[in-house]
């Protein structure tokens, strides 16, 4: 599978996911997540950012894409790549960050995925300290992505649009640029050639934190704030030539030595890149920076702030009031090329955990304004599933499962479940248990009660829940597939003499009834019994033929009446009777967004009203079809999911990078939608994948 344009997307939450996730699978897959990140100014520095990845010769993601506000390339950018269905295969990854045609850092990492569901973290640094001697040459102007300009924005295809050529990184005769180091398993690290091979056990488990700090996602470091009051540390004298620096000079070029040199409380010993503190100083609030005359963080012309991070491969305590730094900054600094600043008190010591924020300078992009009322609950990017259980947002997508309380909003990861770009499904039961269902890898993971399972068939398309009591997934594609259950604490049962036709696409569960919809236009109905186990089913009933069903919601009642998109062709009423019946109720195009996989726009109903999305915004139908109307937007982010809350209100997901809308955002129901309804209990949403 060769990934080349997914779904035309930011990658500030979660690039596209390229693995073998719709083989056959008996355990937990494991993954690896990337984070790309720059020490140096976006988008003043690198502006444009290009992935490439492949096993062997075969390419598995390629993408070139411009830096926010620029393009839609937030930094850091994650990516995560799933256990292949070989483990032992080998990964190359090759990373390049541009200022328009001028290659300023590459980085190459040889690995593999880690295996039984372990989702590691790659930090992938696109750092200064290999500007301009990791990659040479210039990137030809055909392969420049195009700036924002209210249409898709800088990503897709590396070199889209321009006759079907790719952008090859590793072909210099076309991609314009070759590696500094001629070893093709070397990689400029710390400003040497070294292994570019990762063990991927030497690897941290992922956490959002470890990425983007404990804001999660959208906190930063501000350099500039942090860095207002900063002094320059001296360096001791050193030979240059016949000359000798000091790195507290005001000029970055190697300078004579004068006669006398005033000592400074906090100094450099070049030789053995350590820092002499005044023993006065809070190092917990330390913050140590390279300074440029053009590359970084400028506060003032030629003084250009790049921050040091504290830990393992940055700046650390030695004890006392001593400071060890990399060596690689005490050659920039011998050269002249940099200076040292540090600052205390102003804020925390950055850490790799703490990303810089991203340029404003150049205007960032306006946050969207919603229609009609509609407000922003929680940001959060990438979301593909929402439910809501009385007073909480239950949510997936690129950052993972999590939930928010509609009283206080207020995002709290759930740790157990992996963020990944991929249609997630979110299931709730009565009473409230909460399921994260990952259509890719086919495992579903739950709130509470059972650990995480996988079923035998993938991909998978729909998810019930009886109860908190058992679950039911319907599994396949190409025309076969199977239903699957399993009650609490017990095993993974097939479920075949459930009688369909072809691939079951749709599950859905009430008091104790169950539901089957199959790719070929069919309705199976099944009884169940008090422990949720299938009885007896009366047989399968055509729902019409080659009707393709997106997304279904029923109420908790009785399973008699039902509502649904098709593919296309807008929203349905389903009296199940008997006799089935399929009543048209709109005529709009509720088509989902079509990616590598395909992600379906959720519904929901409360029995008066029909609540369903479009490409132009969130809209609502009378379960009789007598009226309808529009509720209204985000602009330019998809509504992929919506649900009933409490007290008359709405949820709805908006899918995209969070720096740009995308996030839970509420809205009121239409007067129209308030009337009583006698079906009794909460709506059960059913969105599919």
């Amino acid at each position: 599978m060769v990934l080349r344009r997914a779904l035309n997307l930011t990658l500030l939450a979660a690039l596209p996911i390229w693995a073998a996730a719709h083989a056959a699978c008996a355990g937990k897959k494991g993954g690896l997540m990337l984070a790309i990140n720059t020490d140096m100014k976006a988008p003043k520095d690198v502006n444009i950012v290009s992935v490439h990845i492949q096993t062997g010769s075969a390419v598995k993601h390629n993408f070139i894409g411009r830096v926010t506000p620029e393009g839609e390339v937030g930094l850091p950018a994650t990516l995560a790549i799933a256990e292949p269905d070989d483990p032992s295969q080998s990964i190359r990854v090759r990373v390049v960050a541009f200022q328009e045609n001028k290659p300023r850092v590459l980085r190459d990492v040889r690995t593999t995925v880690p295996r039984d569901g372990r989702i590691a973290l790659l930090r992938i640094p696109l750092a200064f300290v290999n500007d301009g001697i990791s990659v040479a040459g210039s990137l030809p102007d055909k392969f420049l992505p195009p700036k924002a300009s209210g249409g898709p924005i800088g990503s897709g295809d590396a070199g889209a649009g321009l006759g079907g050529e790719e952008l090859n990184p590793y072909d210099p005769t076309t991609s314009g640029f070759t590696p500094g180091c001629s070893d093709p398993d070397q990689t400029y690290i710390d400003g040497t050639c070294q292994d570019s091979f990762v063990d991927p056990a030497t690897l941290p488990d992922f956490t959002e934190e470890a990425v983007f700090g404990q804001g999660g996602v959208g906190a930063c470091f501000d350099a500039k704030k942090c860095f207002a009051n900063a002094a320059p540390i001296g360096a001791a004298a050193v030979q240059n030539g016949g000359g000798a620096v000091d790195a507290g000079a005001g000029d970055l070029r190697p300078q004579p030595l004068p006669k006398t040199l005033t000592p400074r409380a906090d100094r450099l010993d070049l030789t053995s890149c350590k820092i002499t503190l005044d023993p006065g100083k809070d190092v917990s609030k330390l913050n140590l920076a390279m300074v440029t005359k053009d590359t970084g963080e400028c506060l003032e012309p030629g003084k250009c702030f790049i921050p040091l991070d504290q830990g393992d491969r940055g700046w650390k305590v030695e004890g006392g009031a001593v400071v060890s730094l990399p060596p690689i900054v005490c050659t920039l600094v011998g050269k002249g090329i940099a200076q040292i600043y540090a600052s205390v008190g102003a804020c925390g010591s950055k850490t790799p955990e703490s990303p810089l924020c991203l340029d404003g300078t150049t205007g960032t992009p306006p946050a969207p304004v919603p229609e009609q009322g509609i407000s922003l609950v929680v940001p959060e990017g990438f979301v593909s599933a929402l439910a809501v259980d009385d007073n909480r947002a239950i949510f997936a997508g690129g950052s993972g499962g999590a939930e928010t309380d509609l009283t206080t909003p207020s995002r709290k990861g759930i740790s157990t479940v992996p963020g990944m770009n991929v249609p997630w499904i979110v299931t709730l039961g009565d009473p409230g248990n909460a399921l994260f269902t990952n259509t890719s890898t086919a495992t579903t993971y739950f709130e509470r009660g059972d650990p995480a399972v996988t079923v035998p068939t993938t991909p998978i398309n729909d998810v019930g829940l009886l109860r908190g009591e058992a679950t039911y997934w319907a599994t396949g594609s190409g025309g076969t597939g199977k239903v699957y259950g399993k009650r609490l604490g017990g095993a993974v049962n097939d479920l075949s003499t459930i009688p369909f036709v072809g691939t079951p696409t749709h599950v859905v569960v009430a008091q104790q009834t169950i539901a089957v919809v199959d790719d070929s236009g069919g309705l199976t109905g099944c009884a169940l019994d008090g422990q949720g186990n299938v009885t007896t089913c009366p047989g399968r009933q055509v729902l019409g033929a080659g009707l393709k069903v997106d997304a279904i919601a029923v109420r908790s009642g009785a399973l008699s009446t039902a509502y649904f998109t098709e593919r296309g062709a807008g929203v349905r009423r389903l009296n199940i009777g008997p006799p089935v019946a399929v009543v048209p109720l709109t005529t709009d195009d509720t088509t989902g967004l079509q990616g590598e996989q395909y992600f379906r726009r959720q519904i929901a109903t409360d029995g008066a009203c029909v609540y369903y999305a479009t490409s132009q915004g969130l809209f609502w139908v009378r379960g009789d079809g007598s009226a309808k109307g529009k509720i209204g937007d985000v602009p330019g982010k998809p509504i992929l999911a919506v649900a009933v809350g409490p007290a008359g209100s709405l949820y709805l997901a908006a899918y995209g990078d969070l720096g740009s809308g995308g996030g839970i955002y509420r809205a009121s129901k239409p007067t129209q939608c308030n009337a009583t309804d006698t079906g009794g209990g909460g709506a059960i949403v059913d969105g599919g994948t």
